[in-house]
């Protein structure tokens, strides 16, 4: 049986909302630092993916939502393709139309992710929230580790990361809320994000 792990975490638009315009200083764009801490979860992203199959996961579970899923699928796809062969990658998806609102960019790399996937699961034919919790059980359900990143624990994210933990199953948690702070603390000083070395 393969050593197998699902992912959550919030789509892009509740991440963004971690850096405000009042948070940058000196008028600086906030959109450049916005874009400068998502390059900086995604790095994140991906040194635990590859610190997760180098120690000997091959199945993933993503969840096909925007953000923090469909960066771990294209990590994953890429790392499939040139380095990893074996590795599975399920795509577990609430109902057929989703994905149907998203950004142009976003929608290539879905169908992307989709038409490489090695599984794709369908919960539900409707979107209700049942098909989102269902979804995020069945991840679970299938999984002996979930990686998550998180901030608010009143969220499906949230939800997941009790459900992983109501059946034991071994959980690791990425503090958004606490390195978005760390960022905007080093940004505004010009300074060099250390504090992302504490996750390599």
């Amino acid at each position: 049986m393969l050593k197998s792990m699902c992912f959550s975490g919030h789509r892009l638009k509740k991440i963004l909302e971690l850096i405000s315009p009042s948070d940058i200083l000196n008028n600086t764009d906030v959109s450049k630092a916005r874009n400068d801490f998502l390059e900086i979860v995604k790095s994140i992203i991906y040194v635990k993916v590859n610190n997760y199959i180098d120690n000997g996961f091959r199945k993933f579970y993503i969840g096909m939502s925007n953000g923090i899923d469909i960066w771990v699928g294209e990590m994953l796809l890429d790392l499939k393709l040139s380095q990893y062969t074996d590795i599975e990658i399920v795509a577990v998806i609430p109902f057929p139309k989703h994905g149907s609102n998203f950004s142009a960019k976003d929608k290539v790399l879905y169908n992307k992710i989709l038409e490489q996937a090695s599984q794709v699961v369908y919960m539900d034919y409707r979107d209700t929230s049942w098909s989102y919790l269902e979804r995020n059980r069945y991840m679970v359900d299938n999984s002996t580790h979930l990686l998550a990143f998180i901030y608010d624990y009143n969220s499906g994210t949230g939800y997941t990361v009790k459900y992983a933990k109501s059946l034991n199953k071994s959980v690791e948690t990425i503090n958004l809320l606490t390195l978005s702070e760390g960022f905007i603390k080093a940004y505004n000083n010009n300074q060099y994000f250390y504090s992302m070395m504490d996750y390599m």
